[in-house]
């Protein structure tokens, strides 16, 4: 149903660009990739001049209006420049042409807006929405012929609009960064063997005036662990197994922000439950799986630089946090909260929560030890519980 839609639209756009023409069409475009470029400067202007608490208040939907309104006003000036233009052809083989010309633009146009669109949508936790995207034939073959899925692009611009969103790892300890082999790349398999137990996380808090992403993974019948800071405040959850196909609804059933784990309990969820494994040595092969800025599932792997108790903050940067955690030599992101620390003989032996804020090669992931008890306490139960306020990080 959504594919028909769309289609009527495309011959709509078809249409309208043969009527309006190639030259006012291609101004607007031009302008409102100008006004894209104007925003850039603005937006990083404002960090400069240290307005990040007005970039936190208008939050990531007020932050993205930015860059579209700016884009908007480009792309009016730009039209009315094409209209001018196209006004002086007078030949009818120029006017033909104009006319061909408006109607493959016109095309584009839909095809970008559609695919922007689409992004959109995955960002959110609408899970009817997110649905129709993920069903639609023309989204995903505008997906393929891209670069990168919107929903990655649109990840991206959102987290370089606000902090990382990782805890404090560490807070008056100084970190120490021990030097190991680079990660083995045979690990990418053992990735690709867990996708189906882990999921993709969408989480609404309209109180915090934002949305979070993160990744969980499946450790028991219909239970999902991931971290306390993806769903804090959230009203309204939803995952993705292997980040494809059906949102489904999800309810947060266990919740310890000191830590940062949290237990999702998903009525409808069908995925097999990962098995738990032992500790990890220093040097010991592994692999972070998940959904970096909102990208598809990928396959990171790393390998343990050390295990060390580190004296951070909450997820709310207010209470002091005593954690066991794996350092790792791995490309941690955000989005890739949550996601499970796989073995070499694929069992889950920590789950990823942070990264190092002075080496990009370096994350952190929280050792067993740390995650079980609130996963064993949750799991069975299906009240709800509080998800407590905004972190200083949505």
């Amino acid at each position: 149903m959504i594919d028909l839609v769309l289609g009527i639209i495309a011959l709509s756009s078809l249409a309208m660009g043969w009527i309006r023409g190639l030259s006012p069409t291609v101004g607007a475009l031009i302008g409102f990739a100008l006004g894209l470029l104007i925003s850039r400067g603005v937006l990083a202007g404002m960090k400069l001049a240290g307005a990040n608490e007005l970039l936190d208040v208008i939050g990531p939907t007020g932050a993205f209006a930015v860059p579209f309104v700016l884009g908007l006003i480009g792309a009016a000036i730009g039209a009315s420049w094409g209209r001018a233009l196209r006004d002086r052809i007078r030949s009818a083989a120029g006017r033909l042409v104009d006319a061909i010309g408006g109607a493959i633009s016109g095309l584009v146009v839909f095809c970008l807006l559609v695919w922007v669109s689409a992004g959109w949508v995955r960002t959110t936790s609408l899970i009817e929405p997110n649905q129709w995207a993920a069903d639609s034939v023309i989204v995903r073959a505008l997906d393929g012929a891209a670069p990168v899925p919107s929903s990655q692009a649109l990840g991206a611009l959102g987290e370089a609009l606000r902090f990382n969103g990782f805890p404090d790892v560490f807070s008056g300890q100084k970190e120490q960064i021990r030097e190991v082999d680079a990660p083995n790349p045979e690990m990418v398999a053992v990735g690709k063997e867990a996708a189906q137990s882990v999921v993709k996380i969408t989480a609404q808090a309209p109180a915090c005036n934002s949305a979070s992403e993160g990744t969980g993974w499946v450790y028991s019948d219909r239970y999902v662990a991931t971290n306390a800071h993806v769903v804090a405040a959230a009203q309204q959850i939803s995952v993705q197994v292997a980040g494809k196909g059906q949102a489904l609804p999800a309810q947060v059933v266990g919740f310890n922000p000191t830590i940062d784990v949290a237990v999702l309990y998903v009525p409808s969820l069908q995925a097999p439950a990962m098995q738990r494994g032992e500790d990890l040595a220093v040097g010991a092969d592994s692999v972070v799986v998940g959904f970096p800025e909102h990208g598809p599932y990928t396959i990171s792997p790393s390998r343990v630089r050390e295990r060390v108790i580190a004296e951070g903050k909450d997820i709310y940067g207010e209470k002091k946090a005593i954690r066991q955690v794996y350092s790792l030599r791995a490309d941690v992101r955000p989005g890739n909260s949550g996601g499970p620390l796989i073995a070499a003989d694929g069992r889950v032996s920590g789950m990823v929560f942070a990264k190092s804020q002075n080496d990009d090669a370096t994350g952190y992931a929280l050792t067993l030890k740390e995650i079980m008890p609130t996963l064993k306490a949750a799991e069975g139960t299906r009240g709800l519980v509080p998800t407590g306020k905004c972190t200083a990080k949505n």
